[in-house]
């Protein structure tokens, strides 16, 4: 059946799978960014396509979310997504994620001849800085990655340490936006400055 649906429809379903959920703004950020790299002619309005995906029980609503039928979104993943987003302003990267260790591991182009900045995304739950990093400083492929670390919070700086380089990832709120900060990880006090808002 997936075989011969469109390649938009095919595109957002496989996305929707991978993440278990998306709700519709980060769904328009992959579908624009796929019509965009795969130079799609003929490009369905993303609402026409959600909801011919839904028509067919391919998805369903539940709460913000579009899911396949019987899944949940993977919240961490979605939390790793959104730092993804971030740094790729309109490419669409190509990504693996692996819930076993919560890393996600994506590649943005270079811009020159066709190369690639490897990042290898760690979630640091809290009390687990010191085995991610060690985890983070064992990995050795892909080579040449940059390693990110996405924290709760800003008390957990101190506790990282990599031998590649890394940043530190916070979620920092100015009023009623959100945006991340991404710190060099050689100045953890600087760093958690940033993060608690103080600067």
């Amino acid at each position: 059946m997936r075989a011969s649906m469109p390649l938009t429809h095919q595109y957002l379903l496989n996305i929707v799978e991978e993440a278990g959920g998306l709700n519709e703004e980060r769904l328009a950020w992959f579908y624009q960014r796929y019509i965009k790299s795969e130079q799609v002619k003929y490009t369905p309005e993303l609402a026409s396509v959600i909801k011919q995906l839904h028509y067919l029980g391919k998805i369903e609503k539940r709460g913000r979310y579009w899911c396949r039928p019987w899944h949940e979104p993977d919240y961490t993943l979605l939390r790793c997504l959104d730092v993804m987003m971030a740094l790729a302003d309109d490419v669409l990267p190509k990504f693996v994620y692996k819930r076993e260790t919560k890393t996600l591991t994506f590649f943005l182009p270079t811009g020159d001849d066709g190369g690639e900045n490897v990042f290898l995304l760690y979630v640091v739950t809290a009390g687990q800085e010191s085995y991610v990093s060690t985890l983070a400083s064992a990995q050795m492929m892909p080579p040449g990655h940059t390693v990110l670390y996405l924290l709760e919070n800003a008390m957990q700086l101190s506790k990282l340490f990599c031998n590649k380089i890394f940043f530190a990832v916070c979620k920092v709120r100015i009023g009623g936006d959100a945006h991340f900060e991404f710190i060099a990880g050689e100045c953890p006090e600087e760093a958690e400055q940033k993060c608690d808002g103080k600067e």
